[in-house]
């Protein structure tokens, strides 16, 4: 017989596999290393650590620099043709994702948290993070498309 957990504490992980009694009935949460309860929305959401995603260097490397609002390492990451669509602008070429790279470091003050990361196909990733901050909502979670050519971003596109 499965046992109902008791989940009382807003940060209170579930370990794979494991079943909870909802209203009545067995539910089964989703595969996942860990689930952690969500004390604004009391839902259950699922909480990698960033090294356990693994992106490619290329976008660990640019996020890095894109936290210390370093435009010139984040702007390395970038093939030269490389395009970026953020906020419904889109960027092409590198001195426009650098004007947006510098725009991006100094209109806001913000702090972002990985969330998880994952393959979508061959060099293409998905990176999702939440960014809080003085901005208009205060808190967002953002999906990162990245798609990779020869070792480069060749294009970004970041979306809610």
């Amino acid at each position: 017989m499965d046992k109902a957990i008791s989940c009382r504490s807003a940060s209170r992980a579930i370990p794979r596999n494991r079943h909870r009694r909802v209203r009545g009935r067995v539910a089964r949460h989703a595969p996942a290393e860990v689930l952690v309860r969500s004390a604004r929305s009391r839902q259950y959401e699922r909480v990698v650590s960033e090294d356990d995603a693994a992106p490619p260097d290329v976008i660990r490397r640019y996020l890095e620099a894109h936290d210390r609002r370093d435009a010139d390492a984040s702007l390395s990451a970038f093939a030269p043709d490389a395009h970026v669509l953020d906020d419904g602008q889109d960027y092409y070429g590198l001195e426009a994702i650098r004007d947006w790279l510098a725009r991006a470091s100094t209109e806001f003050t913000y702090t972002r948290t990985f969330l998880d990361a994952g393959p979508e196909a061959p060099n293409h990733w998905l990176v999702r993070n939440r960014l809080e901050g003085n901005f208009p909502g205060g808190v967002v979670d953002l999906r990162y498309r990245f798609i990779l050519v020869d070792g480069l971003i060749a294009d970004l596109a970041i979306v809610p």
